[in-house]
């Protein structure tokens, strides 16, 4: 299948001709790579026929995409006949300018001028916010379903959003899924908006979407419930890669028995070599704990110091401590909750468990940092912290993780407008995290420091302010985490 726009042959007949004689992956001569290279595609710049173009150069890879090619056509073609939709209907889109899969499977378009990458949907500003809100509306009313929104696939051009990647889109006779089209733009795009920025790009989408009355306040309602649920489905998909060998993670067998995990960028050499470690330091290894479990180091292969945590045996049937704690910092890595990067995790042939994690420089844990009411911190990067750190938790929360051991030194606070840090991930658990867990773990942490009442009422006012508003009264959650505080520190008052 091929087609080209009038004017356009020439275009058409140059893309096949240069990338029939090319060699994927290395792109024809002049053109440059576009994104992250991907096992099945290629985003290209350069000129055909004296026009600046993008190509997108397509390969099958796996048996599904034969068979689809095999039916359908290559994809070049099926996003092709999209975007010329699109285009016709007056949604912004790149133009169009030809596409093929007889031969090379290509989609080509005219670069897009000035182009630029959205802001991150934090700093979007208002008017920006209705813009790209009418514009998902447009193409709704288009027809266009699509499954992978998200602030990459949109480009700014002079001020004005443009819908890019169509390859996870199709065209269908849209009837009452605007809840779920919502919801998955709400994940894919709004998440990180306040509820009022939310709320502007929901009525100027209603206002380009073309559907029928509806009660807004209801509909947002509704919205938020369905992007929760998808949101929650996409994060334990990619939850499980961690558990099996892929384009991220391998697992792999340690020689003499045992398993283990390790990330792609890991060197690959670390299974064969590390099992030493189990039992015996490394050489220049500082204990980070007095029970000597826990060491900083530097291995070879990497430049940077680690850190090794050893782990007895779990009972038998358990998964390895280790290998717990690797997946455990995935976790909170797919929800934007730093942790120490893990490395690698693996099981010796007796049951004991190792894991390998970046370490993390320049950071000291909050407990140090707060130590005789915080010397060295002025009043403001107090209060700064203090709001941080409300916010911090918030959002561990709301992605749906709490912590059984949530205590000052267990956060690593890192960077001049600082950053918090989990330091110790074992007692992490995935959850929905009501409201009387939410206080459990607060009180463990306001229990396992001596701050000003003042520093401890800011971190609760950023922690309620910075999400949606709960059914739980304030004054009764509040209550609630004075309860608990009181029962963990016991008659002295003392931290602990």
């Amino acid at each position: 299948m091929r087609w080209s726009a009038h004017g356009a042959e020439a275009v058409l007949e140059a893309a096949r001709k240069r990338f029939g004689e090319a060699v994927w992956p290395d792109p024809p001569d002049g053109f440059e790579l576009l994104g992250a290279p991907r096992a099945m595609r290629r985003v290209l710049g350069g000129s055909l026929d004296g026009r600046e173009v993008v190509v997108k150069w397509n390969r099958p890879v796996t048996t599904t995409d034969r068979v689809a090619r095999a039916l359908r056509g290559g994809k070049g073609p099926r996003e092709g006949r999209i975007l010329r939709a699109l285009h016709e209907r007056g949604v912004p889109v790149p133009t169009p300018l030809a596409y093929t899969d007889e031969g090379p499977d290509l989609l080509v378009m005219a670069r897009v001028e000035n182009g630029r990458s959205l802001p991150a949907p934090g700093h979007l500003p208002a008017a920006l916010i209705e813009r790209v809100g009418e514009l998902l509306g447009r193409a709704y009313a288009a027809g266009l379903r699509h499954r992978d929104l998200h602030p990459g696939n949109l480009l700014l051009s002079d001020g004005a959003p443009i819908l890019l990647d169509l390859g996870g889109a199709r065209l269908v006779r849209h009837s009452g899924g605007e809840v779920r089209e919502l919801g998955r733009l709400q994940h894919g795009l709004a998440a990180p908006l306040s509820h009022a920025g939310r709320l502007r790009g929901l009525k100027a989408w209603l206002r380009e979407a073309e559907v029928p009355t509806v009660r807004l306040h209801d509909l947002m309602r509704r919205v938020d419930r369905e992007a929760r649920e998808i949101t929650r489905r996409y994060r334990r998909g990619r939850d499980r890669r961690a558990t099996r060998t892929g384009r991220h993670y391998e697992v792999f067998d340690v020689p003499g028995g045992g398993t283990g995990v390790r990330r792609r960028e890991t060197p690959s050499f670390w299974p064969a070599a590390l099992p030493e470690w189990l039992e015996v330091d490394p050489p220049e290894a500082s204990p980070l704990k007095s029970d000597g479990r826990v060491l900083r180091t530097r291995l070879p292969g990497l430049d940077a110091d680690v850190v090794l945590k050893r782990y007895e045996a779990a009972a038998s049937g358990r998964l390895p401590r280790a290998v717990r704690a690797f997946r455990k910092a995935v976790w909170l890595e797919h929800r934007g909750i730093e942790a120490p990067t893990p490395l690698l995790a693996l099981e010796g042939p007796d049951g004991a468990s190792l894991l390998v994690s970046r370490f993390v420089a320049d950071a000291v844990d909050l407990h140090t940092l707060l130590l005789d009411e915080g010397e060295g911190l002025t009043r403001a990067e107090r209060a700064t912290l203090a709001d941080h750190l409300g916010r911090f938790l918030r959002h561990m929360h709301d992605a749906e993780i709490s912590h059984r051991d949530l205590k000052a030194p267990n956060l690593l606070v890192t960077g001049e407008r600082p950053r918090l840090v989990v330091a110790d991930v074992d007692g992490v658990a995935r959850r929905v995290v009501g409201w009387r867990r939410r206080a459990r773990d607060l009180a463990r942490l306001d229990a396992s420091v001596d701050a000003p009442a003042t520093d401890r009422a800011r971190v609760l006012r950023a922690y309620w302010r910075s999400g949606p508003r709960p059914a739980v009264d304030r004054h009764e959650f509040t209550r609630w985490i004075a309860r608990r505080v009181a029962q963990k520190r016991g008659p002295s008052g003392q931290p602990r």
